[in-house]
């Protein structure tokens, strides 16, 4: 019941960058999860069909700090960028994701640490 830190966050293609609405495919979902499954590293590969029919596909190598929230694939995790994305960096919205939730490389193993499984993660986009 108490702030423990505060960082910027990037959700999903689909959501309005200023109401957090989901306006398209590609939506971080807000509600109460789980973290169910966490990798230090992992490769991320995926293939959507959109609902106008066209193929949405991404290969992201060696995307660090996951912890997975929703048993449909989303996850918290560090920026999928080839280079050093910040925490600053994302401030002022970031929405490009698949549905994750991509966070700072600067605050993203700390953010692993800290995220034990089992530990309640409420999405408020």
């Amino acid at each position: 019941d108490k702030i423990v830190k505060t960082m910027w966050a990037g959700v999903g293609r689909g959501n309005d960058p200023v109401t957090g609405e989901c306006t398209g495919d590609l939506c971080t979902m807000p509600g109460d999860y789980t973290i169910w499954l966490k990798y230090e590293s992992q490769d991320m590969t995926g293939n959507l069909t959109l609902s106008d029919g066209s193929n949405e596909a991404w290969d992201a190598k060696n995307v660090g700090y996951v912890n997975y929230f929703s048993h449909t694939g989303c996850a918290i995790h560090r920026i999928a960028t080839s280079g050093y994305y910040g925490d600053a960096n994302i401030a002022g919205g970031l929405n490009t994701s698949h549905g994750c939730v991509g966070i700072g490389w600067d605050v993203a193993p700390w953010f692993y640490d800290w995220c034990k499984m089992g530990t309640t993660v409420h999405v408020q986009v």
